[in-house]
């Protein structure tokens, strides 16, 4: 779970695992990766696209940088990977926005 304020930008990440750690060259292409955020009732499946971020010892590491912009960015995002003719789903990340602080500093500084 992650928790971010109305104007921040989240990263995720999602890794993929090869069985031979020496293995660099099975990462999927960033064509072959995508996130999703569960379907709700204003924004069903919406789907992002990311990039490879890092690549070593067998490890595949994906990431999705998005700002939040308002409450409906809020849910659970899952990356899926497209390699060996199978589509792999992650177990997803749930994000939850908070506006407590920034509506604080609002009136504060008012």
């Amino acid at each position: 779970m992650e928790s971010v304020k109305l104007g921040d930008t989240m990263t995720l990440q999602c890794s993929l695992l090869s069985k031979n750690e020496n293995d660099t060259d099975q990462c999927p292409d960033e064509d072959k990766v995508h996130w999703f955020k569960g379907g709700s009732e204003s924004h069903p499946g919406v789907i992002y696209h990311g990039s490879l971020r890092n690549k070593e010892d067998g490890r595949c590491d994906y990431s999705l940088s998005k700002t939040v912009t308002n409450s409906s960015d809020a849910g659970t995002y899952y990356c899926a990977v497209v390699t060996c003719s199978e589509i792999l789903f992650g177990e997803g990340t749930k994000v939850v926005t908070s506006t407590f602080l920034k509506s604080y500093l609002k009136y504060y500084y008012l």
